[in-house]
C-alpha cells in the first residue's frame, strides 16, 4: 500500500538443546519503509514491460537454457546491451556478464534460475542453464512399428547408458551427447565394428553389416557405430539377443575400425527382445544440448525509464490523479487510530494547490503542497479546522507547469468518540 509504513526486521539466533536449552540471538534492528506513489513526470511502466525479457540467444544451441531479466529498481536502468557467456572452471559450469566488452559479474555458478543473483544497474540476470545431458528429452518411433528399447521399454540415455561407463575412454566433451538421433532400419543397412565379450575393448571380431543406419538428424550427417555382440554369441548383430549399439559420433565411414572406448563413442543402447523391425522403421532419440562454454551466448537490451518528463507529467496529471479511497466510508488505511482522519491525493508534482468545493460551490479548504513526495493527505476539515459533513465534494488541483485537473470524492461520515 502506497504511502503506508511498513516494518522489518532480520535477527540471527543459535539454540542449544540440552538441560538449558539456551538460545542466543541478535539485536532486534527494525527498518522503516515506506512505498511510495512515482511524480507524475516519471515513467517505469515502459522501461520495465521492455527490460523483463528472456534475452536473445545469440550464439549457439544450447536447449533447456534461458536467460532473464528481473527489474529491481528502475531509477538505475539505462539504455544498454549485455552479453552473457560461459566457461568452464574445473568442470564446473559458470557465466559472466558483459557490458562494452567489460566485465561485469565474472564466474558465476548459479545456474538454477532463482532469485539468488547479484543485482546490478537496477537488474538481476537470472539464468538456467544445462551443463550435462543425463537423458533424452523424448522418443518418437514410427506409427506401428514393433520396436521398443530396452529395460522399462525407455531406459537409454541415462549415464550408465554412455559407453565410456561400461568400456572406459570415451569422450566428455558434452557436444557430442546433444545431437539428437535417427535409427533407420533400410535394406541397404551399414557396417559397424563388432565386440563379443562386454568391456573388452580387445574383442574385435570384425567389421560386419547392420540392418540400421545411424543419423545426426540436427546436423543431416551419418554416423558411424560400434555394436556388443550379446550371448548367444553368433557373430552377427540381432535385435532379438539385445545386442548393445555404441554411437560413434563421427562421419560414417564402412571401412573404418573403432573400439567401445573410442574418443569419440557416446550413447549406449539396446532393444528389447519383444522388438521387431522391418525395412523403413525407424525411431527417433531426442536430447537437450547443453551449454557449450565459449559457444552459447545471450545478448539483451535494458530500457531507462523516463524522467521529468513534462509532455508524460501533463497527460498523468490530468488522467491519472485520484483522491484514495473514492469513496470514503468513514475510515481509511492510511490512518492511525480513530482520532486522525486521511484521504490522499496521489501523484502529484513536487508544486502545486488543491481546492476543495461543495457542490454548490462553496470552497471549504484549499492544501499548499511544496514537496518532493508524491502526494498529500487531507485530514477531512475545512479551513476552520472543523470535520466536514457526509456528501459529495469537488476538488481542483493546479500546477503551474502541468495545469489544472479536476475530480469528485464522495465522502460518509461516521460518528468517533
Amino acid at each position: 500500500i502506497n504511502s503506508k509504513p511498513y516494518y522489518f526486521a532480520v535477527t540471527a539466533f543459535t539454540s542449544m538443546k540440552g538441560f538449558f536449552n539456551k538460545r542466543s540471538e541478535s539485536e532486534i534492528v527494525p527498518i522503516k519503509v515506506i512505498p511510495k506513489s512515482i511524480n507524475p513526470g516519471i515513467d517505469f511502466s515502459t522501461s520495465i514491460t521492455k527490460t523483463e525479457q528472456f534475452a536473445i540467444h545469440s550464439k549457439g544451441k544450447a536447449d533447456s537454457t534461458w536467460v532473464k531479466v528481473e527489474v529491481i529498481n528502475p531509477l538505475y536502468i539505462k539504455d544498454k546491451e549485455y552479453k552473457v557467456t560461459f566457461h568452464k572452471d574445473k568442470y564446473i559450469l559458470k557465466w559472466s556478464l558483459l557490458c562494452d566488452e567489460k566485465y561485469i559479474l565474472i564466474n558465476q555458478d548459479n545456474i538454477s534460475g532463482d532469485y539468488n543473483y547479484p543485482v546490478f544497474d537496477g537488474i538481476i540476470t537470472r539464468v538456467k542453464a544445462l551443463g550435462k545431458i543425463k537423458t533424452f528429452r523424448k522418443i518418437e518411433i514410427k506409427p506401428g512399428s514393433k520396436l521398443k528399447f530396452g529395460g522399462d521399454g525407455y531406459t537409454i540415455g541415462f549415464l550408465d547408458g554412455l559407453a565410456k561407463n561400461i568400456w572406459g575412454g570415451g569422450n566428455d566433451y558434452i557436444y557430442y551427447y546433444g545431437n539428437d538421433l535417427e535409427i533407420r532400419f533400410t535394406s541397404k543397412g551399414s557396417y559397424a565394428s563388432e565386440y563379443n565379450e562386454l568391456g573388452n575393448n580387445n574383442s574385435f571380431t570384425g567389421i560386419k553389416w547392420v540392418p540400421y543406419e545411424i543419423w545426426d538428424i540436427e546436423n543431416n550427417i551419418q554416423l558411424n557405430s560400434v555394436y556388443y555382440d550379446n550371448y548367444p554369441y553368433n557373430g552377427e548383430w540381432k535385435i532379438k539377443d539385445e545386442d548393445y549399439i555404441i554411437v560413434i559420433n563421427k562421419k560414417y565411414n564402412k571401412n573404418e575400425i573403432y573400439k567401445p572406448n573410442d574418443p569419440t563413442a557416446t550413447w549406449l543402447f539396446y532393444f528389447s527382445k519383444e522388438s521387431e523391425y522391418e525395412t523403413g522403421d525407424w525411431t527417433k532419440i531426442f536430447y537437450d544440448n547443453p551449454v557449450i562454454p565459449g559457444e552459447d551466448e545471450f545478448t539483451f537490451k535494458t530500457y531507462s525509464p523516463i524522467i521529468n518528463d513534462e509532455n508524460h507529467a501533463k497527460t498523468v496529471f490530468k488522467n491519472k490523479v485520484r483522491a484514495i479511497p473514492n469513496p470514503y466510508y468513514g475510515n481509511s488505511r492510511y490512518e492511525a487510530g480513530n482520532k486522525n482522519r486521511k484521504i490522499m491525493f496521489s501523484p502529484l508534482p513536487e508544486k502545486c494547490t488543491i481546492r476543495i468545493f461543495t457542490l454548490y460551490g462553496i470552497l471549504i479548504r484549499t492544501l499548499k503542497k511544496e514537496s518532493s513526495e508524491p502526494h498529500i493527505f487531507w485530514d477531512l476539515k475545512n479551513d476552520y479546522g472543523m470535520e466536514i459533513t457526509s456528501g459529495v465534494y469537488i476538488y481542483i488541483i493546479e500546477s503551474e507547469k502541468l495545469g489544472k485537473t479536476i475530480g469528485k470524492i464522495a465522502v460518509f461520515m461516521d460518528e468517533r468518540f
